[in-house]
């Protein structure tokens, strides 16, 4: 089966990515692409194919869920990161300070 774990990457996406990759499953990873991300994705498997994206991003989700049979969701949303990019989307000229959740026009 071909299963997209979102934050593949993380401390319980590693672990969870060994296990799907005991049972026989190939791997669609999904994560934030960082140095230390791209470290870790170098050590994959070859039955692991890494899609850098966002999970706030609907481009990225759509691509990463490609001809995939099955999910496993542990992708952390923080609420600060994502109200940010939410506002910049909808507002191009909008500028959105993470330390109090506000918009800043």
């Amino acid at each position: 089966m071909k299963v997209l774990l979102t934050g593949a990457l993380g401390n319980v996406g590693l672990s969870t990515l060994e296990a799907l990759l005991e049972e026989g499953h190939d791997v669609v990873a999904f994560d934030l692409e960082s140095p230390k991300t791209r470290k870790l994705a170098s050590r994959l498997d070859g039955r692991v194919r890494v899609v850098w994206g966002d999970i706030t991003d609907p481009v990225s989700i759509r691509a990463a869920l490609s001809g995939v049979d099955a999910v496993v969701h542990l992708a952390a949303i923080l609420f600060s990161v994502v109200s940010c990019r939410l506002v910049d989307r909808q507002k191009s000229a909008g500028r959105c300070d993470p330390r109090n959740h506000t918009n800043k026009h």
